[in-house]
């Protein structure tokens, strides 16, 4: 009798032991399936104990942080993240300046003392990822857990730079056209009025106008008109500029030949103030590849400015030298030159310096940003050099 129990027994055994095991099976599936699906989510994951150091990470976290989970096990949250303060305090989180503002730790604490999750923010900070500083956007969730009497909080990242950058920009797209359509319609008022009042003038008292009055009327409505024109020029021309629409017909001309050209349209215009210009040629004649349309424009702008800023009787000289790789032509005036605070601003987009034109004229604040995108994309740099009361020397350069 007690054979059979030994023996049923044992099968019984044997049975139980094929259910655990069979059970430990689908355990062990389950944690391996679990740890597939924590290790592969989009969203860096990382898991820290009371203390604020972290026990787990997943792949998405090593990858956003650069860090491995040796690296990163039982770091403190700040340091495992590569959080400036700690960084550049070398120090460690929770012992920096800034830790007691820091809303991932804060609300890291507050999570794990009052047992549950209450952290859903935007956190716009410098981070050290791959041995330098990068300025990221992360949105932070924080979840309290438990497990075997352990208190824990689970912390999700998403890494939303790219999206605040694109954000950012579409800002900025949008302020650049209400900014371009509000100086367009504030610049072209005015000489739209004097078009008017002119003409109005003209054909209301044709008789009762002198002849010089008719002259100067119609200088009026000839100048005013040009202006309205460069300025839906240059509109038109940095348009096509910031939406990637500058083609460039790139074709091999002698360039010492090509500048010639260029000075006798604006040795007309210089001889009306008695403004001499004059060229020197530091080198061998060299044929550069280059868009003989965009260039002129580029000259004509330069020495278009160097007249209207420079005294009568005076000089202005155009210089092309050759350098290794490269040619640079300078554009020297000797006008009152450019107040240093102001230069930072001269390459940008409506922007104007508090020096006037000697004749009045107006200038539509595009001018310099145009020359500036036309000689980027021919692969040269341009830039100037002034001193108040000194004059003013504008270069760009072209590659060899």
């Amino acid at each position: 009798m007690s054979y059979f129990i030994k023996i049923e027994s044992l099968l019984e055994f044997v049975e139980l032991g094929s259910i655990m095991s069979e059970h430990l099976k689908e355990l062990i599936g389950k944690n391996d399936f679990l740890r597939k699906l924590f290790d592969n989510m989009p969203t860096a994951v990382f898991i820290v104990d009371e203390h604020v150091r972290v026990q787990n990470v997943n792949k998405s976290f090593t990858k956003l942080f650069h860090k491995s989970w040796d690296e990163v096990y039982n770091e403190l949250c700040g340091n495992a993240l590569g959080c400036i303060f700690p960084v550049k305090e070398q120090t460690d989180c929770g012992e920096t300046m800034n830790c007691n503002n820091c809303e991932i730790r804060k609300n890291l604490i507050i999570c794990l003392k009052d047992k549950e999750g209450n952290l859903n923010a935007l956190i716009t900070r410098e981070f050290f990822i791959g041995e330098e500083f990068v300025m990221k956007h992360f949105y932070v969730t924080t979840n309290y857990l438990e497990f075997n009497a352990v208190d824990y909080a689970l912390v999700m990242i998403q890494d939303i730079s790219e999206l605040e950058n694109q954000r950012k920009h579409l800002e900025e797209l949008n302020y650049f056209k209400n900014e371009f359509l509000g100086i367009a319609a504030h610049d072209l008022r005015n000489p739209i009025n004097v078009v008017k009042s002119a003409s109005q003038l003209l054909l209301e008292h044709p008789d009762s106008i002198t002849i010089q009055g008719k002259s100067e009327l119609l200088s009026m409505i000839q100048n005013s008109s040009k202006f309205m024109g460069n300025l839906v020029n240059d509109l038109l021309d940095i348009s096509k500029i910031e939406s990637g629409n500058l083609h460039l017909d790139l074709r091999r001309r002698n360039y010492k030949e090509f500048v010639e050209e260029c000075l006798i349209y604006n040795r007309l215009i210089s001889k009306e103030k008695s403004i001499d210009i004059e060229m020197e040629y530091d080198g061998e004649i060299l044929t550069l590849e280059f868009d003989s349309n965009k260039m002129q424009q580029v000259i004509n702008n330069l020495i278009g400015n160097a007249i209207k800023f420079s005294p009568e009787g005076s000089k202005i000289l155009v210089k092309i030298k050759q350098e290794p790789h490269k040619v640079i032509t300078r554009v020297i005036d000797k006008g009152p030159g450019i107040p240093e605070e102001e230069i930072s601003k001269l390459f940008k987009e409506f922007q104007t310096t508090s020096i006037k034109p000697k004749n009045g004229e107006k200038g539509t604040g595009l001018g310099l940003a145009i020359s500036k995108k036309i000689i980027e994309s021919h692969n040269g740099q341009i830039g100037v050099l002034s001193q108040v009361g000194h004059g003013t020397s504008f270069h760009f350069t072209l590659p060899l």
